[in-house]
């Protein structure tokens, strides 16, 4: 449908429509809607749709003009970059143009009211539009109709056989999230223990030759947890149990965090590993900086590891800022050896690298690309690159983060952790090998440990008293952790109130909610960097005195 099949005057089509879009060919706005114009005053003649809008759907290969016009009977939606306003509706090609005929995408008076609208500005009143309206569409509606009757004709011999295979898929589902959740504990366990000794030894005197070889199995073994943690966490973006923090934080700091974390291996390679921050860029926002710092960790991996000589560069700019957001722009450039055009989209998708040499000189998963995607998604970002073959490459990620207000407090600032503490330990662990690598570690900090094998043995020695912290296993014969921790929560006095860390193995069934309504203070992964332990030994134990004087 469009002004021209309508036969309507221009009056009657912004009446008709006072959300429509007519766009050229390189998709730039030759005019708008006179409600929309009023919403969305910034969208003036000659401006790129792109720089208002993003489309959500459909998903297509590129935004262009022949993409959208070989989708003409689709359904559109678009969503406003800096507001609330999500449009949607259809696109109709009129020669070298497209028109959009939609209107705003709400649930609720309330979503019209935050966006500044009002139903008098849906309503078309005029009865000779109206009835227009109706005897042009009369023989379309029929005709759907007719098609919309054979369709379910045609699928209802079929609908039982969907329902079972929807079944059979959620079982399967469920199948695979229980597998991976077993062999994540049964594999870190082990790893825990490698990793953990390999650890507790290069904090002690070796030769030169004997500390090469410690070094070396510590790498290995850090590598073997990062594909790990990549397949966990892919598993855990498809399950939907991946959960964002929002918590204050500093740009600044955090892409400096994620460099300090690969100079080694640029350092190793001959390669410079630069930071450039641009001016303006704010020191307080909201979001999650784990995540982020994940995804620039991973860009900044791949550019060290495709790169043979020259520089790997980290920049952070400002791309957008209103009040309450600002849209940071981070980029990794390097100057290593490139990808063709034809591949640059498929080494997003999962498992998947340039090529088959690729794999074989540089090895992998293929899993941190599709993993980093996903997270940019999940933060309402966005995530490409620009390369040539032989001349470089450039990841980008766009997220958009709300502003922290003072009160928010400050962004975490990295502290300097004690070397030794004070204080008596509750560990509740079954596994003889890590409770050997605990011990080992606990007591290098300064601390006393008494060791139990079930959760029942733990809460029953957390009753007695005597301890200024917990650490349970999730995972114990007869009672498991969280079991315990609610146990614990029930006693009366200060035992009640003992500081719990649940340390697992078993990170796929962590669920946040599940942690704070047993009453624990917090979550330890296995294995475990020596200064994860400090961080949360350190919540809750004061310095041992010796370390505080020096």
């Amino acid at each position: 449908m469009s002004a021209a099949s309508l036969n309507l005057t221009p009056a009657q089509f912004a009446a008709a429509f006072p959300f429509h879009m007519v766009l050229d060919g390189h998709l730039c706005v030759l005019q708008v809607g006179a409600v929309l114009g009023r919403v969305c005053p910034e969208m003036v003649p000659g401006m790129a749709l792109a720089q208002q809008f993003k489309l959500v759907r459909p998903v297509l290969p590129s935004v262009d003009f022949e993409a959208i016009s070989a989708r003409e009977k689709s359904l559109f939606v678009f969503r406003h970059r800096e507001g609330l306003l999500q449009l949607r509706g259809e696109m109709v090609l009129q020669g070298e143009r497209l028109f959009f005929l939609g209107s705003p995408w709400v649930d609720a008076m309330a979503s019209l009211r935050r966006i500044g609208l009002s139903l008098n500005d849906f309503a078309v009143h005029d009865p000779v539009v109206d009835l227009l309206f109706l005897l042009q569409t009369k023989d379309k509606a029929l005709a759907d109709a007719q098609e919309l009757s054979r369709r379910l004709s045609a699928q209802k011999d079929s609908l039982n056989a969907a329902h079972l295979a929807a079944e059979v898929a959620v079982a399967a589902s469920r199948t695979k999230s229980e597998f991976l959740a077993v062999m994540s504990h049964e594999i870190r366990t082990p790893l825990n223990g490698v990793l953990g000794m390999l650890q507790y030894l290069l904090a002690s005197d070796l030769q030169p030759d004997q500390r090469l070889c410690a070094e070396i199995a510590a790498r290995s073994g850090k590598t073997l947890l990062s594909i790990i943690n990549d397949i966990l966490d892919f598993s855990k973006v498809e399950a939907g149990k991946l959960e964002l923090e929002q918590i204050p934080l500093d740009p600044h700091l955090v892409v400096q965090e994620a460099v300090e974390l690969l100079a080694f291996q640029a350092r190793d390679k001959g390669l410079v590993l630069a930071c450039e921050v641009a001016p303006g860029v704010p020191h307080l926002l909201l979001g999650d900086p784990g995540r982020i710092r994940q995804v620039l960790v991973n860009f900044l991996a791949n550019a060290i590891k495709f790169t043979s000589v020259g520089q790997v560069t980290l920049r952070l700019g400002l791309a957008a800022e209103t009040n309450t957001h600002a849209t940071l722009r981070l980029e990794v450039q390097d100057t290593g050896i490139g990808i063709e055009p034809a591949r640059q989209q498929s080494i997003f998708e999962p498992f998947t690298q340039a090529d088959l040499s690729t794999t074989r000189q540089y090895s992998g998963t293929g899993l941190g690309l599709a993993i980093c995607r996903k997270l940019a998604e999940l933060m309402g970002g966005e995530l490409g690159l620009r390369s040539q073959a032989g001349q470089g490459s450039c990841f980008w990620l766009t997220v958009s983060l709300e502003k922290a207000r003072q009160e928010d407090g400050p962004a975490a600032l990295p502290q300097q952790l004690p070397s030794r503490f004070s204080g008596h330990l509750l560990l509740g662990e079954d596994d003889p090998v890590n409770q050997q690598i605990a011990m080992l570690h606990l007591a290098a900090l300064g601390l006393t440990v008494d060791v139990f094998g079930t959760g029942a043995d733990a809460m029953q020695a957390a009753a007695l008293g005597g301890y200024d912290m917990a650490l349970m296993d999730l995972r114990m014969p007869v009672m498991d952790g969280l079991t315990a921790c609610r146990a614990i929560r029930k006693l009366h006095g200060p035992a009640g109130r003992l500081p719990i860390i649940i340390w697992t193995a078993s990170m796929l069934d962590v669920d946040p909610q599940r942690i704070t309504e047993a009453g624990a203070n917090g979550v330890l992964g296995k294995p475990f960097e020596l200064d994860a332990l400090k961080r949360a030994l350190a919540r809750f134990l004061p310095a041992h005195q010796a370390a505080q004087s020096a």
